[in-house]
């Protein structure tokens, strides 16, 4: 069984600070932005880090968010789909043109391209079964949210039978789980995916490899307490992830 690569991907560190860790965004909200805006932000992030740049992409679930940029609500994941194909065009391209239903350019120049060839990858994110068909036809990667084992069991599949429809590879499973260090073990008939001692934790990354998993995303900031911690705090569970469970993985 090969195992997946576990990573913590900083919040806010520069592209350039390491030569070896990703730099990736999760999710942006792809109905937000412009894709040749995006296209030109995602390509100067991929040059800057030497092509270790990933662009994580979801539709988004607050409705007051949308109405405030004047994006429907409920054609969100429409857009999204067409802006996936758009967003392509000017990272292979150097005169970018795209005509689609929801958005239009022609004989855009957008250079440099990304460092990474063809493109920088995409993870598109989502439990929901839209977001299952919208990575079949348009995604690098599935980038769900805070998995069950036993969820991922009936989903994979599914996964797999889209993408064969769409004629397109499978694309990669790699989840984001959020983690929580406990002194002592869970129940395991209870505990959230990533909760738990560091042993539970290992046990976790070995079962999503055992799915398929190529990469892992641990986050770190259960319950949205990062705000409340000092940057010392911040990078400490970080560094044990690390050392306990990312390096025992990678054996």
């Amino acid at each position: 069984m090969s195992r997946p690569t576990a990573r913590c991907w900083p919040r806010s560190a520069p592209a350039g600070a390491s030569s070896s860790i990703d730099l990736g965004t999760g999710v942006v909200l792809m109905p937000h932005r412009h894709p040749v805006q995006l296209a030109r932000t995602a390509a100067t992030l991929d040059q800057l880090s030497g092509g270790r740049f990933v662009l994580g992409v979801g539709v988004g679930w607050a409705r007051l968010g949308h109405q405030a940029l004047n994006v429907p609500f409920h054609r969100r994941g429409r857009l999204t789909g067409e802006y996936l194909a758009a967003v392509r065009e000017p990272w292979t391209q150097d005169r970018a043109s795209f005509q689609g239903e929801t958005v239009a350019f022609d004989s855009v120049h957008t250079a440099p391209r990304p460092h990474r060839r063809p493109h920088p990858p995409v993870w598109v994110g989502g439990n929901s079964p839209a977001a299952l068909r919208r990575c079949a036809r348009y995604g690098d990667a599935w980038h769900l949210l805070w998995p069950q084992a036993h969820w991922l069991r009936q989903a994979v599949p599914v996964l797999r039978r889209l993408a064969e429809e769409e004629g397109r590879p499978v694309p990669g499973l790699c989840p984001r789980v959020q983690v929580s260090v406990t002194a002592e073990p869970l129940d395991e008939w209870r505990r959230p995916t990533g909760h738990g001692t560091l042993a539970q934790i290992r046990s976790d990354v070995a079962e999503l490899a055992g799915l398929g998993a190529r990469y892992v995303v641990l986050d770190p900031d259960p319950g949205g307490r990062r705000l409340r911690r000092t940057a010392q705090q911040d990078w400490r569970t970080p560094h044990t992830l690390a050392e306990h469970v990312i390096a025992p993985t990678a054996e």
